[in-house]
């Protein structure tokens, strides 16, 4: 909407659109009068061009307007929507896009022979994108569409109030596999009674016939009196068809769940409602913040979704509790500390992205919370005495990498020494040219008193005519290694290369008894040692070192193909179920996460602050490198930067007094043949 208001102009003014270079002009657009001399305009602007407002014969001003239009949401699926045998999210992948912002999005679904009946299904978005590429993977297992092929669409929002709508296609949603036949009929009566394919009496004599029967539900008591009641509220007249369809599919639902894992413990099943009800709780909260916009991030709803949050780490608690009340189950400390810990990293990165307006990485910290959750919830004992037996494999499998680590330390200790050696003699010969230079604090005053033969043996030249200039006294150098001491090192050296292989073979046998599996970098690092020892035994240093090097190579890949096969047995079974990992870049993938240290593992974050500390002062193969050549592995001296900064200033002299024409002809001819080649 454009508003012009002019003042000062006797004659009626116009106004004047020229869209493009081609094209009419629109307008003129009509001006009131607000008072003598004085104007109004206001007008919708609908495309670009220029503008021009007009008076009296002449151009008064002129605008240059690009109009960014208003089209409807670009929206479409990405790939590979519904889910997949076996998978009980509902993968929903949307690309959604618009010029002022996408408000909201959401999918509708309906059944076929039930256009009726539309299930809507929120999809969260960060803010008010221009443009977003997304995966929502929302829980649908408990709808009584589940497993059902269904038409699907999403219907996108933008800031502006336009709306637009997908092309259809058919999805599968996700459902949970259950396998005991009684759960399986009372699901089968949920869902024909959720979707009117019959009334709530016949389902309800369908639900006492069930009970009836000589099935689990006849010697459980709790089953039996959910299923009766929920029959008398379907046959109830007293309540609403509304109602009591809802209030019946929800209790089916959990009446199915406990069948199917035999559930015969009420704290166990009070601890199952707790846990979902305060993850209902959670979801609503969030759902609440994200409609009432920047008003949700107020103190006041971030303390109500800490409480709620804080109410779903407590049902948590309770249900790992109740099911350790009944069971032989063995003390799990690290279980507990690494289940509270991801939990409680979890809560704060949502309530961080809740805070911030990210409702869709906060929904995907609840989705993660939740499959948590759900483990948790549908775990039984037997699952627990499963998680504490992988637990201890885990424990015992950390034991042995920090044995391996104990290894590489000491093996970098020998090639310390080995590489000291080397580097008394790389120290002597750096010493013995040194002697024959002066001292480095020398102005450019003491170059110009120098005569020129001084000079050149300054370089290490001498001069013509002359015998080679005797190195200058200066401290005695230390002592260096006798022959005798040297070979009593090496021989205390090849010592313990020999117990460091031992170990190294006990330590394979102990993995392979816990893990099943062998590892080829350590077995290539015993060959590899055999070298460092046969090297020692001649003295010979340099391949010593050489076959050092190759020992820490190999037992740093030893130490990855362990990492590696610790994290694909956590990926499995009950530990990944009920330990789901935590990316610290808060965008997790799934249950899993992604970036960093994903596993949560305690052993891994010591890899990495041993790494990040030895960044300082050690190589990638654990050598000491520091500010002296001790890091060094071969025999080549560069000279430091004072040395190199000391033979300038000196060439610089010598250029000098070449320039200098009063010199004798003899030294000059000498310094002009001398400096010819630089």
């Amino acid at each position: 909407m454009l508003s012009v208001t002019l003042n000062g102009l006797d004659g009626t003014p116009a106004l004047r659109m020229q869209p493009g270079q081609s094209g009419p002009a629109i307008g003129p657009h009509a001006f009131h009068a607000l008072g003598r001399a004085s104007w109004s305009a206001q007008t919708m602007l609908l495309a670009s061009g220029t503008l021009r407002l007009r008076g009296r014969g002449r151009t008064l001003a002129q605008w240059n307007l690009h109009v960014t239009p208003n089209p409807p949401p670009d929206v479409a699926w990405g790939p590979n929507p519904g889910s997949s045998e076996g998978e009980w999210r509902t993968r929903l992948p949307y690309h959604v896009a618009q010029p002022y912002g996408i408000a909201s999005l959401h999918a509708e679904m309906v059944m076929p022979g039930s256009p009726n009946i539309i299930l809507r299904v929120p999809l969260p978005l960060n803010g008010q994108p221009r443009t977003a590429d997304g995966v929502a993977t929302p829980d649908l297992s408990d709808n009584p569409w589940a497993g059902e092929d269904v038409t699907a669409r999403l219907v996108a929002t933008s800031h502006s109030g336009t709306t637009a709508t997908s092309a259809p296609i058919k999805l599968r949603l996700g459902a949970r596999v259950f396998h005991n036949p009684v759960a399986k009929a009372i699901l089968d009566i949920r869902r024909r009674v959720a979707l009117h394919h019959e009334n709530r009496a016949q389902a309800a004599r369908e639900l006492v016939g069930l009970g009836q029967a000589d099935t689990v539900l006849t010697h459980h008591v709790g089953l039996l009196l959910g299923l009766t009641s929920t029959a008398a509220l379907l046959g109830s007249e007293d309540v609403s068809d509304e109602a009591a369809i809802a209030q019946a599919t929800a209790r089916l639902w959990f009446l199915a769940l406990d069948v199917e894992h035999n559930r015969r413990d009420i704290d166990n099943e009070q601890a199952d409602f707790g846990v979902k009800a305060a993850q209902e709780a959670v979801r609503q909260q969030l759902e609440h913040m994200r409609e009432m916009g920047p008003k949700g991030q107020d103190a006041d709803q971030q303390a109500e979704l800490q409480h709620r949050m804080q109410a779903l780490k407590d049902a948590i608690a309770r249900k790992m509790q109740a099911l350790g009340q009944h069971s032989a189950i063995p003390a799990m400390p690290e279980m507990t500390m690494q289940g509270e810990q991801n939990l409680s990293q979890m809560m704060q990165q949502l309530q961080d992205d809740a805070a911030s307006g990210r409702d869709a990485d906060a929904m995907q910290k609840l989705q993660q919370m939740e499959d948590m959750a759900e483990g948790i919830r549908n775990a039984t004992p037997q699952d627990m005495m499963q998680l504490a037996q992988q637990m201890q494999a885990r424990q015992q499998a950390r034991e042995l990498r920090r044995d391996l680590r104990d290894l590489v330390t000491r093996q970098s200790q020998l090639l310390d020494h080995a590489q000291s050696r080397l580097d008394r003699d790389q120290r002597q010969r750096e010493r013995d040219a040194a002697s024959r230079q002066t001292d480095m604090d020398e102005d450019e005053g003491e170059l110009s008193s120098m005569s020129t033969a001084d000079l050149l043996r300054q370089l290490g030249i001498t001069p013509q005519g002359s015998a080679p200039a005797a190195p200058q006294a200066g401290p005695p150098p230390p002592p260096g290694m006798t022959p005798e001491a040297r070979a009593a090192q090496q021989h205390a050296d090849r010592a313990v290369q020999h117990a460091l292989a031992r170990a190294l073979h006990e330590l394979q046998r102990e993995f392979r008894q816990a893990m099943g599996k062998d590892m080829p970098a350590l077995d290539k690092a015993q060959t590899d040692m055999k070298a460092v020892r046969a090297a020692l035994a001649a003295g010979k240093d340099p391949e010593a070192a050489a076959a050092e090097k190759k020992v820490l190579a190999d037992l740093q890949q030893g130490n990855q193909q362990m990492r590696q096969s610790m994290h694909s047995q956590s990926g499995k079974g009950t530990v990944s179920v009920l330990l789901p990992m935590v990316s610290d870049d808060g965008k997790g993938k799934g249950s899993r996460g992604s970036g960093g240290n994903q596993s949560g593992d305690p052993d891994d974050e010591d890899d990495e602050q041993q790494q990040a500390g030895d960044k300082g002062d050690r190589d990638p193969l654990g050598r000491k490198s520091g500010g002296t050549h001790s890091g060094m592995d071969n025999d080549t001296h560069l000279p430091d930067n004072a040395s190199r900064e000391r033979a300038r200033e000196i060439e610089q002299e010598l250029r000098r007094r070449d320039a200098d024409r009063t010199r004798p002809p003899e030294e000059l001819e000498y310094l002009d043949r001398l400096l010819r080649p630089f």
